[in-house]
């Protein structure tokens, strides 16, 4: 994969690389998942289910960021 420097960001010296690794996963699926597979538009509602989780977490934030009524799932054992 070849990606424009402009469209990478550095690690902060903090966050270990495994914890970056997983982020990038995370954000990656749930992109693919809400704005590839569905691509909501600001008038319209979500389901993110899992919120709790990463991938959910990511989802729950790019919905946001659309501006779309977002409602949320997560469960408990």
């Amino acid at each position: 994969m070849i990606l424009s420097a402009a469209n990478l960001e550095s690690v902060p010296k903090q966050v270990a690389m495994a914890t970056a690794t997983a982020w990038l996963c995370s954000f990656t699926t749930a992109w693919r998942t809400l704005i590839t597979g569905g691509g909501p538009r600001p008038s319209e509602t979500a389901l993110i289910i899992d919120a709790s989780g990463g991938t959910g977490h990511a989802g729950l934030l790019m919905a946001d960021c659309i501006g779309t009524e977002t409602y949320t799932m997560t469960f408990t054992d």
